[in-house]
């Protein structure tokens, strides 16, 4: 790969310091440069506030890597020097998939650098922003993939100190790590370089540390509880003027509760557990047990009853069904077996008393024997003229004793039903889609009911005017009248930047 120069990127030449097209001054991991006889920068990823993040590829163990350095003006500084190999020494005592890996600490011509996993995604900061709120499955998710990932940190007695969504990464594979230990420290330890009364980011800081107290677990708890509020509401639970007001409101005021209406109960009260002032009554992560937030996946114990309870009606069926075969299968007239239940009431036939001609004596007719496994079934009486001979008992034995299973069932004979009168249904109003497209996202309301956050699939609607309004907390409310007609697949498209009122 040719070394490009990153301010105009034009081709240099491996040792310049200086660029010869533009004269920039060259960084020692340009683009293309091999660091540490080892790696080779492929780009520069982004900067924070103490180093830079490149991604390279490793030539010993072929794989992608990212390389993480410390800024100039913190690379001189001992006490930053010491927190910097502080970070891979407690990184490397915890190997769990939900948290990111750091492999090794190398100086490269007087600029320090950590070896880590590289992780194909993005940030959640990052994800948010492109995005908006998460859904509350994704919410689901981040609990499940942290909690793990901070169960794993505190068996190892470390203390992350600054969890936030520009340290969490979401993956391609819909997953999270949890990344960035430059804070973290073990149990017991003490902040000797503190220069000032507050280590993080004041967003997500815990009271107890804000008040200068020890960060504990309860401390990166409560972190989540900031960070998992903001990625459902869109905005932060505590954001004052200045960062001096910001920590005031995390010590005096309650977290805001109108923005998790739409979350389910359980996420909405481990949420709100997190972000206890006393850290003694805040949630414990440790004994949360599942998922929190509602189950998406159906439960399969409706199906199984439903199963089985289908099975017994059937095996009914076919046992009164055999047991009339078998009862009719002399040559002697028996009563048709009762239709098996489909779902669909089916009216019974309403029966026909026969009466008995006055020339038959009941007392000389024979009675059937029972029929196998205790299934009697009646014959019907047959009407017979005065003349016609009347069989005697010798005659009819025979034809009852025969083996049932000698001869085939009979057939079913059709079933006649009325057909139900015609019912008029009332004519369902004329629908119509519209799709609303926001930039950069926002909560959409139609005639007042909320339908969810953009990006949205096409809302089916009745004809007619519709109210759409769309909430944004960096907006004022947007209002837009759409009027649909029969049919109609409308398209409504919003900038609120340039259409909308800032706050």
């Amino acid at each position: 790969m040719p070394l490009l120069c990153p301010a105009c990127g034009s081709s240099v030449s491996p040792g310049d310091r200086v660029c010869f097209h533009c004269r920039a001054v060259l960084d020692p991991f340009t683009s293309g440069a091999r660091v540490a006889d080892r790696y080779v920068i492929e780009a520069s990823i982004g900067q924070g506030g103490m180093g830079r993040v490149y991604r390279a590829y490793d030539e010993t163990l072929h794989e992608k890597v990212a390389i993480k350095t410390l800024l100039p003006e913190h690379a001189a500084h001992p006490q930053f020097l010491a927190r910097f190999r502080e970070e891979v020494r407690l990184a490397r005592r915890v190997a769990h998939p939900n948290v990111c890996r750091v492999y090794d600490y190398v100086d490269h011509e007087g600029t320090p650098f950590l070896s880590m996993e590289w992780v194909e995604g993005e940030t959640l900061a990052q994800r948010h922003k492109r995005l908006g709120p998460l859904k509350e499955t994704e919410l689901s998710v981040v609990v499940s993939d942290v909690r793990d990932a901070l169960l794993a940190l505190w068996s190892q007695g470390i203390v992350h100190r600054d969890l936030k969504p520009a340290n969490l990464m979401w993956t391609h594979a819909s997953r999270v790590k949890v990344m960035d230990f430059g804070l973290a420290r073990a149990f017991g330890t003490t902040d000797r370089d503190r220069t000032s009364g507050v280590i993080g980011s004041a967003e997500y800081l815990s009271p107890e540390q804000i008040r200068g107290e020890k960060a504990t677990e309860k401390s990166d708890t409560y972190a989540l509880g900031v960070s998992l509020f903001e990625l459902a509401t869109g905005a932060l639970p505590f954001r004052g003027a200045t960062p001096a007001e910001t920590l005031m409101k995390h010590l005096s005021e309650p977290p805001p509760t109108s923005g998790l209406g739409h979350l389910s109960e359980p996420l909405r009260i481990l949420i709100l557990g997190a972000l206890e002032k006393n850290a003694a009554r805040r949630v414990d992560l440790r004994k949360l047990s599942g998922k929190p937030a509602a189950e998406t996946e159906p439960t399969s114990k409706p199906t199984s009853r439903l199963w089985w309870t289908a099975v017994t009606a059937i095996l009914i069926a076919v046992l009164i069904y055999l047991g009339g075969s078998w009862s009719g299968s002399g040559g002697v007239e028996t009563a048709s077996p009762s239709p098996i239940a489909t779902g669909t009431a089916t009216p019974a036939p309403i029966p026909i008393p026969i009466p008995p001609s006055p020339s038959v004596d009941a007392a000389r007719v024979p009675k059937p024997e029972p029929a196998e496994r205790g299934v009697v079934v009646p014959s019907p009486p047959i009407a017979r003229s005065a003349s016609s001979p009347i069989p005697s008992p010798v005659d009819v034995t025979p034809a009852l004793v025969a083996t049932p299973r000698s001869l085939p069932p009979p057939s079913l004979p059709p079933v006649v039903t009325a057909a139900p009168p015609p019912t008029i249904e009332p004519q369902e109003p004329a629908m119509a889609r519209l799709l609303v497209v926001v930039t950069p996202w926002a909560e959409v309301f139609i005639d007042g009911d909320r339908k969810g956050l953009t990006p949205l699939q096409a809302l089916t609607l009745p004809q007619g005017p519709h109210v759409v309004e769309l909430r944004h907390p960096d907006y004022r409310p947007f209002r837009r009248t759409v009027n649909l007609k029969p049919g109609e697949s409308l398209r409504m498209s919003a900038d609120l930047r340039t259409e909308a009122v800032r706050r």
